[in-house]
């Protein structure tokens, strides 16, 4: 599928340790930046997708995330902190972008890493639980319609300015410590 540059495998599902599915997409506006209406469009119906289909999509500003490393270990202290019972938020999508961020207040976090109006590079985490994975490849066909349909392309890689990838880990991990 062009534009999605990680997929990750499953453990078998018998398996006590299980690895995340997930695929992260670069995404442009065709209009070439976010106003605040193609924000909210695309987090409401990506939102409703989401629920009726039992997926996770985080969005983050492409030039404030550092490599899939950093999208990947938010993922990770996000189950992590579910799991335990020490999340902070209801929803998944959430923490994530609060790991992402190595913030613990969440509107510091959604306003350092998320989408504004201006954003013209996209990055979205696409997370398949357990429960939708044997219908991934369906979900994700479904998911580009939608984006294309939210009149977003479809960007056929992704380069991450890897410099802050070091401490944006470091600030992934601290999180948890601040708590």
């Amino acid at each position: 599928m062009e534009g999605r540059f990680l997929k990750t495998s499953s453990a078998s599902p018998e398996s006590e340790f299980d690895i995340p599915r997930v695929s992260i997409y670069a995404l442009s506006p065709k209009e070439g930046t976010l106003s605040d209406d193609s924000i909210s469009s695309l987090l409401d119906r990506t939102r409703e997708f989401s629920s009726e289909h039992g997926i996770v999509l985080q969005f983050f500003d492409r030039e404030k995330i550092h490599g899939k490393e950093q999208l990947i270990s938010a993922l990770y202290h996000a189950l992590r902190s579910k799991a335990t019972g020490r999340s902070r938020t209801r929803e998944l999508s959430v923490d994530i972008a609060r790991y992402a961020a190595g913030e613990r207040q969440i509107h510091v976090a959604l306003r350092q890493v998320g989408l504004k109006e201006g954003t013209s590079k996209i990055i979205v985490l696409v997370f398949f639980p357990i429960e939708v994975r044997d219908k991934q490849e369906e979900l994700e066909n479904k998911l580009l319609g939608l984006f294309t349909e939210l009149r977003m392309q479809i960007e056929p890689g992704l380069e991450f300015d890897k410099e802050g990838l070091a401490e944006a880990l470091e600030r992934t991990a601290l999180v948890e410590l601040k708590l």
